[in-house]
């Protein structure tokens, strides 16, 4: 059992853009169930080849963790955290490359749920993680006795990164195969929808 002090979202390629170039992580304190049921707002990071090249940290107030006992257990965030980055830059770009190779093992853009444990202290929960980034664990959700190949997933005993799942980015366009051959290729779907013609500034015709 993994009793994560952050988790979080990580799409291999930008879901608002479908840039396959920008990797885009949502982080946040405790477990991702906070994040996935709207409870707080995640950290969001956006990395292009090695390089942050944009943040947005969100007040954190209340993180969702694993009780000993079996369940969950909201607890409110320290005010002097809220504001904090729930990731180091250097733990940003660790993840960012493991997401780079799990992407590149499955042959497509991936889908990524992880967590991260901050060794055994239960005093830094709620805090932002100290020191430096070290190596994490990962298994495939399809298969449980599958684990990744070593060089992606090497073993530590605290502050470890757990990949809890992975699968494609169903809603990605797929990239057309590169034959050689020049294409033209036209969107139908604003022809379907916009039929009559549309003047400067967005005025229906009918209104002139």
């Amino acid at each position: 059992m993994v009793f994560p002090q952050a988790a979080g979202i990580m799409f291999t390629a930008d879901p608002v853009t479908s840039n396959r170039k920008v990797l885009s992580i949502d982080a946040g304190f405790g477990l991702g169930e906070a994040l996935v049921s709207g409870l707080v707002n995640p950290d969001i990071y956006k990395v292009r080849e090695g390089r942050i090249v944009d943040k947005k940290i969100s007040t954190k107030k209340l993180a969702v963790y694993a009780s000993e006992g079996g369940g969950t257990e909201e607890r409110k965030i320290d005010p002097g955290r809220q504001n904090m980055q729930t990731l180091t830059d250097e733990q940003i770009l660790q993840l960012e490359g493991m997401g780079r190779k799990i992407e590149a093992y499955f042959g497509r853009p991936q889908d990524i749920e992880w967590c991260l444990n901050w060794g055994h202290s239960s005093d830094r929960q709620g805090q932002a993680p100290k020191g430096g980034v070290s190596p994490f664990r990962s298994r495939h959700s399809s298969d449980p006795k599958a684990s990744l190949p070593k060089e992606v997933c090497p073993l530590s005993s605290c502050d470890t990164f757990y990949i809890v799942q992975s699968r494609p980015i169903t809603t990605l366009f797929p990239v057309p195969e590169n034959d050689g051959r020049m294409r033209v290729y036209i969107s139908l779907g604003h022809q379907q929808m916009m039929t009559d013609a549309i003047k400067p500034l967005g005025m229906p015709s009918s209104s002139c």
